[in-house]
């Protein structure tokens, strides 16, 4: 029997509680951002066969210019999931601008991981 592991996270919105999930599974990873160079030969392949890194093919796929539509066309996965994880991803950039904000650095830095945390300031 195989198991399919499970992973539990509370936050107060989606994104929150897929950072908080991606960083409970044991990949070496620290979510959506901030992880190291993840390489996919055959994106299409890779987001047609679920796998326990699937996920980070999204991601993948997402910074790679994919549609949340074409996304949805191989995964089969909700669109309202593709979306709030196209969220999640965010480019570098808006991540920047975000973290480093005065209001960040006082009210919700505390909730990204000091790695996420360390790669933007």
């Amino acid at each position: 029997m195989k198991s399919v592991g499970e992973v539990m996270a509370i936050g107060r919105n989606f994104e929150e509680v897929i950072q908080k999930g991606l960083r409970m599974i044991g990949q070496g990873m620290h979510g959506f951002v901030a992880n190291k160079e993840f390489e996919v030969n055959d994106i299409d392949a890779a987001l047609s066969h679920p796998t326990d890194k699937r996920i980070f093919v999204i991601a993948h796929a997402l910074k790679k210019g994919y549609t949340v539509e074409r996304i949805h066309e191989l995964t089969r996965i909700d669109r309202w999931f593709l979306e709030n994880s196209k969220t999640s991803s965010g480019s570098k950039t808006n991540w920047s601008s975000t973290i480093t904000s005065p209001t960040c650095r006082t009210t919700c830095c505390w909730r990204l991981s000091s790695a996420v945390f360390r790669t933007f300031s």
